[in-house]
């Protein structure tokens, strides 16, 4: 299977965005709880 180097640069993206919010309410989660 090829892949374009463009699509994987974006799939990246999106994760390390999912990856950073979820960090995010992790965090905000153990300072409220």
């Amino acid at each position: 299977m090829h892949i374009k180097s463009m699509d994987l640069g974006i799939k990246f993206s999106d994760y390390a965005k999912h990856a950073h919010n979820l960090n995010i309410k992790e965090t905000a989660q153990a300072v409220f709880d």
